[in-house]
Protein backbone atom coordinates (compact mmCIF):
# COMPACT_ATOMS: atom_id res chain seq x y z
CA UNK A 1 0.00 0.00 0.00
CA UNK A 2 1.35 3.48 -0.91
CA UNK A 3 2.65 5.62 1.47
CA UNK A 4 0.50 9.35 1.67
CA UNK A 5 1.74 10.03 4.80
CA UNK A 6 4.28 12.66 2.78
CA UNK A 7 1.33 14.47 1.12
CA UNK A 8 0.58 17.76 2.32
CA UNK A 9 -2.72 18.31 4.32
CA UNK A 10 -3.43 22.13 2.53
CA UNK A 11 -3.16 20.85 -1.28
CA UNK A 12 -4.65 23.01 -3.95
CA UNK A 13 -6.89 21.68 -6.51
CA UNK A 14 -7.90 23.61 -9.74
CA UNK A 15 -9.79 22.13 -11.98
CA UNK A 16 -10.28 22.95 -15.81
CA UNK A 17 -13.35 21.67 -17.72
CA UNK A 18 -16.33 22.61 -19.55
CA UNK A 19 -18.39 19.80 -19.06
CA UNK A 20 -20.71 20.78 -16.23
CA UNK A 21 -21.63 17.31 -15.32
CA UNK A 22 -18.12 16.40 -15.59
CA UNK A 23 -16.65 19.49 -13.67
CA UNK A 24 -18.92 18.28 -11.00
CA UNK A 25 -18.14 14.92 -10.99
CA UNK A 26 -14.68 15.68 -10.40
CA UNK A 27 -14.95 18.35 -7.79
CA UNK A 28 -16.78 15.75 -5.96
CA UNK A 29 -14.58 13.07 -6.36
CA UNK A 30 -11.26 15.91 -5.55
CA UNK A 31 -12.69 16.92 -1.71
CA UNK A 32 -10.79 14.46 0.43
CA UNK A 33 -9.10 14.86 3.25
CA UNK A 34 -5.45 16.34 2.24
CA UNK A 35 -7.21 19.46 -0.17
CA UNK A 36 -7.54 22.44 1.48
CA UNK A 37 -9.54 24.64 -1.45
CA UNK A 38 -10.68 23.62 -4.99
CA UNK A 39 -11.03 25.83 -7.54
CA UNK A 40 -13.08 25.21 -10.86
CA UNK A 41 -12.84 27.29 -14.55
CA UNK A 42 -14.78 26.00 -17.40
CA UNK A 43 -12.30 27.41 -19.90
CA UNK A 44 -8.69 27.61 -20.87
CA UNK A 45 -8.59 31.24 -20.13
CA UNK A 46 -10.52 31.36 -16.82
CA UNK A 47 -7.98 28.60 -15.58
CA UNK A 48 -4.72 30.73 -16.29
CA UNK A 49 -6.67 33.78 -14.60
CA UNK A 50 -6.39 31.52 -11.84
CA UNK A 51 -3.38 30.29 -11.60
CA UNK A 52 -1.83 33.62 -11.74
CA UNK A 53 -3.23 34.98 -8.40
CA UNK A 54 -3.50 31.50 -6.84
CA UNK A 55 -0.89 28.58 -5.61
CA UNK A 56 -2.07 25.60 -6.87
CA UNK A 57 -0.19 22.08 -6.11
CA UNK A 58 -2.63 19.55 -8.56
CA UNK A 59 -4.59 20.21 -11.70
CA UNK A 60 -7.27 18.20 -13.25
CA UNK A 61 -7.88 19.11 -16.81
CA UNK A 62 -9.48 17.99 -19.98
CA UNK A 63 -8.15 17.81 -22.82
CA UNK A 64 -11.24 18.47 -25.63
CA UNK A 65 -12.56 22.24 -24.46
CA UNK A 66 -15.34 24.50 -26.87
CA UNK A 67 -14.33 21.42 -29.86
CA UNK A 68 -10.27 21.70 -29.57
CA UNK A 69 -7.61 20.44 -28.29
CA UNK A 70 -6.81 23.26 -25.89
CA UNK A 71 -6.16 21.42 -22.75
CA UNK A 72 -2.98 19.82 -24.81
CA UNK A 73 -1.69 23.50 -25.40
CA UNK A 74 -2.59 24.15 -21.86
CA UNK A 75 -0.53 21.77 -20.32
CA UNK A 76 2.12 22.58 -22.47
CA UNK A 77 1.87 25.92 -21.18
CA UNK A 78 1.19 24.76 -17.68
CA UNK A 79 4.71 22.85 -17.45
CA UNK A 80 6.80 25.69 -18.84
CA UNK A 81 5.45 28.54 -16.75
CA UNK A 82 4.27 26.63 -13.09
CA UNK A 83 6.97 23.65 -13.43
CA UNK A 84 5.84 22.78 -9.69
CA UNK A 85 2.76 22.07 -10.40
CA UNK A 86 1.17 18.25 -11.04
CA UNK A 87 -1.29 18.18 -13.69
CA UNK A 88 -3.81 15.35 -14.14
CA UNK A 89 -5.44 14.72 -17.61
CA UNK A 90 -8.82 13.40 -17.66
CA UNK A 91 -9.86 12.88 -20.89
CA UNK A 92 -11.73 10.94 -23.42
CA UNK A 93 -9.09 10.45 -25.97
CA UNK A 94 -6.99 7.52 -26.27
CA UNK A 95 -5.27 8.56 -29.70
CA UNK A 96 -1.64 7.39 -29.00
CA UNK A 97 -0.04 10.30 -30.48
CA UNK A 98 -1.31 12.57 -28.23
CA UNK A 99 -0.59 10.26 -25.28
CA UNK A 100 2.98 10.02 -26.74
CA UNK A 101 2.99 13.99 -25.75
CA UNK A 102 1.19 13.96 -22.39
CA UNK A 103 4.36 11.74 -21.11
CA UNK A 104 7.15 13.85 -23.10
CA UNK A 105 5.83 16.91 -21.47
CA UNK A 106 6.01 14.69 -18.02
CA UNK A 107 2.43 14.75 -17.18
CA UNK A 108 1.99 13.50 -14.07
CA UNK A 109 -1.60 11.85 -14.63
CA UNK A 110 -3.54 10.12 -16.68
CA UNK A 111 -7.40 9.28 -15.85
CA UNK A 112 -9.67 7.74 -18.73
CA UNK A 113 -12.70 9.36 -19.00
CA UNK A 114 -14.48 6.83 -20.94
CA UNK A 115 -15.66 5.06 -17.85
CA UNK A 116 -16.94 7.69 -15.67
CA UNK A 117 -17.66 6.02 -12.68
CA UNK A 118 -13.93 4.31 -12.54
CA UNK A 119 -12.88 8.09 -12.98
CA UNK A 120 -14.22 8.88 -9.94
CA UNK A 121 -12.92 5.96 -8.00
CA UNK A 122 -9.69 7.20 -9.10
CA UNK A 123 -9.51 11.15 -8.95
CA UNK A 124 -8.43 10.81 -5.15
CA UNK A 125 -6.17 7.81 -5.64
CA UNK A 126 -4.43 10.15 -8.74
CA UNK A 127 -4.23 13.86 -6.62
CA UNK A 128 -2.77 11.55 -3.53
CA UNK A 129 0.35 9.49 -5.77
CA UNK A 130 1.34 12.83 -7.74
CA UNK A 131 1.19 15.41 -4.53
CA UNK A 132 3.87 12.87 -3.27
CA UNK A 133 5.52 12.43 -6.56
CA UNK A 134 4.49 10.03 -8.10
CA UNK A 135 2.78 8.93 -11.17
CA UNK A 136 -0.58 7.21 -11.69
CA UNK A 137 -2.20 5.99 -15.00
CA UNK A 138 -5.80 4.31 -15.09
CA UNK A 139 -5.63 1.27 -16.20
CA UNK A 140 -6.56 2.08 -20.08
CA UNK A 141 -3.97 4.65 -20.19
CA UNK A 142 -1.60 2.23 -19.21
CA UNK A 143 -2.20 -0.14 -21.53
CA UNK A 144 -1.65 2.52 -24.10
CA UNK A 145 1.42 3.97 -22.32
CA UNK A 146 2.49 0.26 -22.28
CA UNK A 147 2.35 0.28 -25.98
CA UNK A 148 4.21 3.57 -26.90
CA UNK A 149 7.43 1.35 -26.72
CA UNK A 150 6.16 -1.23 -29.99
CA UNK A 151 3.89 1.72 -31.29
CA UNK A 152 7.31 3.46 -31.93
CA UNK A 153 9.32 0.97 -33.65
CA UNK A 154 6.85 -0.01 -35.76
CA UNK A 155 5.82 3.42 -36.62
CA UNK A 156 9.31 5.19 -37.50
CA UNK A 157 8.39 8.69 -38.64
CA UNK A 158 8.21 9.42 -42.45
CA UNK A 159 8.47 12.86 -42.55
CA UNK A 160 6.72 13.36 -45.95
CA UNK A 161 3.41 15.19 -45.84
CA UNK A 162 0.56 14.37 -47.96
CA UNK A 163 -1.99 16.87 -49.19
CA UNK A 164 -4.40 16.96 -46.42
CA UNK A 165 -1.45 17.45 -43.99
CA UNK A 166 -0.18 20.28 -46.01
CA UNK A 167 -3.62 22.20 -46.67
CA UNK A 168 -4.36 21.75 -42.26
CA UNK A 169 -0.37 22.94 -41.93
CA UNK A 170 -1.16 25.80 -43.97
CA UNK A 171 -4.83 26.71 -42.59
CA UNK A 172 -3.35 26.40 -38.73
CA UNK A 173 -0.04 28.86 -40.01
CA UNK A 174 -3.60 31.09 -40.99
CA UNK A 175 -4.77 31.32 -37.73
CA UNK A 176 -7.35 28.96 -38.20
CA UNK A 177 -8.72 26.84 -34.95
CA UNK A 178 -9.89 23.24 -35.42
CA UNK A 179 -13.34 23.91 -35.44
CA UNK A 180 -13.43 26.36 -38.20
CA UNK A 181 -10.99 24.30 -40.32
CA UNK A 182 -13.54 21.03 -39.55
CA UNK A 183 -16.60 23.26 -41.04
CA UNK A 184 -15.21 25.12 -43.81
CA UNK A 185 -13.09 22.17 -45.56
CA UNK A 186 -14.87 18.84 -45.21
CA UNK A 187 -13.06 17.09 -41.73
CA UNK A 188 -14.82 14.76 -39.90
CA UNK A 189 -14.99 16.91 -36.51
CA UNK A 190 -12.72 19.52 -34.98
CA UNK A 191 -12.04 16.28 -33.33
CA UNK A 192 -10.69 14.82 -36.17
CA UNK A 193 -8.27 17.92 -36.90
CA UNK A 194 -6.74 17.97 -33.91
CA UNK A 195 -5.64 14.24 -34.64
CA UNK A 196 -4.46 14.93 -37.10
CA UNK A 197 -2.34 18.15 -35.94
CA UNK A 198 -1.21 16.09 -32.90
CA UNK A 199 0.18 13.43 -35.06
CA UNK A 200 2.17 16.05 -37.44
CA UNK A 201 3.52 17.59 -34.14
CA UNK A 202 5.15 14.00 -33.38
CA UNK A 203 7.04 13.24 -36.43
CA UNK A 204 8.09 17.15 -36.90
CA UNK A 205 8.87 17.03 -33.59
CA UNK A 206 7.32 20.61 -32.39
CA UNK A 207 5.63 21.61 -29.00
CA UNK A 208 3.26 24.21 -30.78
CA UNK A 209 1.20 24.30 -33.52
CA UNK A 210 2.21 27.79 -34.13
CA UNK A 211 5.56 25.96 -35.26
CA UNK A 212 4.52 23.64 -37.98
CA UNK A 213 4.76 25.47 -40.87
CA UNK A 214 7.80 26.78 -39.89
CA UNK A 215 9.22 23.44 -39.46
CA UNK A 216 7.86 21.69 -42.17
CA UNK A 217 9.62 24.77 -44.24
CA UNK A 218 12.90 24.38 -42.68
CA UNK A 219 12.99 20.45 -43.41
CA UNK A 220 12.05 21.17 -47.08
CA UNK A 221 8.49 19.38 -46.64
CA UNK A 222 6.89 22.75 -48.20
CA UNK A 223 7.17 25.62 -49.89
CA UNK A 224 7.43 29.10 -48.20
CA UNK A 225 4.25 30.57 -50.37
CA UNK A 226 2.74 27.17 -50.58
CA UNK A 227 -1.37 27.33 -50.55
CA UNK A 228 -3.97 24.78 -50.78
CA UNK A 229 -5.92 23.78 -53.78
CA UNK A 230 -9.63 24.22 -52.60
Amino acid sequence: MPDYQTIPNDLNILVIDDDPVSAKSLLKSARIRYVKTIAAANTIADGKEILARQQIDVILTDLIMNNQNEGLEFCRWAKEKYPATKIIVVSVTEDIDIIAILKKLNIEGLLAKKDVAEVNKLVATAIKAVAKGDYFYSPLMQRIIDNLGYYAIQNQPDLGLSREEKSIIYWVHQGLTSAVISDTYSFASARNVDNIVGRIMVRLQVNKRSLLFAEAVRLGLMASDYKPKV
